[in-house]
């Protein structure tokens, strides 16, 4: 893996911060190619759907602080600073995890893995192989975090920049068909709803304007509802996997991200158990007027179902 030269690194001015938003997606290259390796595919999610919650920036900023005044044997100078060690790290992590979480929770619509080390072409992974496919990304997942905990907690050496995928348990065969393992690209792009450069994703047919992230801090009120305040912002800025996958659409830095009331107003109660009554609430809002009827019929359809309580 080439590092391009850098600097030495001899006080915090030199220290970049963390990029908190992620990347637009301004090339449509990756669109071109039928077919994207895993680690492409992963690499591509870290830049453009992974951003950074400021707990997490804060203390990438800290620990990189903290190594720049410590006594250390090697130095980075001719590689990437501490800032961005971690970054890529953390990004490589959650984008690795939420692929897997979303190929495991909805199975049953999630594209076919391919491979093409034997044949040269892209076949279909029998069940077999797409198990050994799904837990090869779980292990490049735990791998990410493994390595971006250890170094924060100073158990492991910053200079250690071997590819985080090249997993040493892995034998030269194994390694060579996880560098041949992949999806269609138009599959797996419409499975994580990622947009092509140049579209515009327009929804459904008379579906009202999605929403701001920055309104929807505001009409989603833990208070309100009854939620903890604690990290609030964080739900929004950094959401889970299932949340962000059925109610965010995000176009990268610099562009705020719009919501899905309704689907956020569901997950809260099915996963956060906030009550209806105060969903109903946060509706009877005029920003969410034209939304007011699509969540009558969900509201009322989760009353009737068997064992509701709340």
């Amino acid at each position: 893996m080439f590092i391009r030269p850098r600097k030495q690194l001899t006080s915090e001015s030199d220290l970049p911060r963390v990029n908190r938003s992620a990347e637009p997606l301004v090339s449509d290259e990756l669109f071109k190619k039928p077919y994207l390796t895993l680690n492409e595919f992963i690499d591509c999610l870290a830049r453009h759907n992974v951003e950074i919650c400021e707990e997490v920036a804060h203390s990438i900023e800290a620990f990189a602080k903290d190594w720049l005044s410590a006594p250390r044997m090697s130095s980075l100078e001719n590689f990437l600073s501490p800032t961005e060690i971690l970054e890529k790290l953390y990004r490589r992590w959650r984008a690795a995890g939420d692929l897997h979480y979303e190929l495991m929770e909805h199975c049953e619509r999630s594209p076919a893995w391919r491979n093409w080390f034997r044949t040269g072409q892209p076949a279909r992974l029998d069940p077999d192989g797409t198990h050994k496919a799904t837990s090869l990304l779980e292990a490049i997942a735990h791998d990410a975090e493994q390595r971006y905990q250890e170094i924060l907690a100073n158990k492991r050496a910053l200079d250690d920049n071997s590819p985080s995928w090249r997993f040493p348990v892995l034998n030269d065969q194994d390694r060579r068909w996880l560098d041949c393992l992949g999806f269609e690209t138009n599959e797996i792009f419409e499975f994580v709803r990622a947009k092509e450069p140049g579209k515009q994703d327009e929804g459904s047919a008379g579906e009202p304007p999605w929403i701001h992230t920055s309104r929807i801090v505001t009409l989603f009120d833990p208070k309100q509802l009854g939620q903890p305040t604690r990290n609030w912002a964080r739900t929004f800025s950094n959401p889970p996997a299932g949340l962000k996958s059925k109610a965010q659409r995000s176009d990268g830095r610099g562009i705020e991200a719009v919501w899905d009331p309704v689907q956020i107003a569901l997950w809260l109660h099915q996963k956060r158990k906030c009550v209806l009554v105060r969903l109903d609430n946060v509706f009877e809002m005029e920003d969410l007027r034209l939304w007011q009827q699509r969540w009558k019929d969900e509201a009322e359809y989760l009353r009737k179902q068997p064992g509701y309580i709340g």
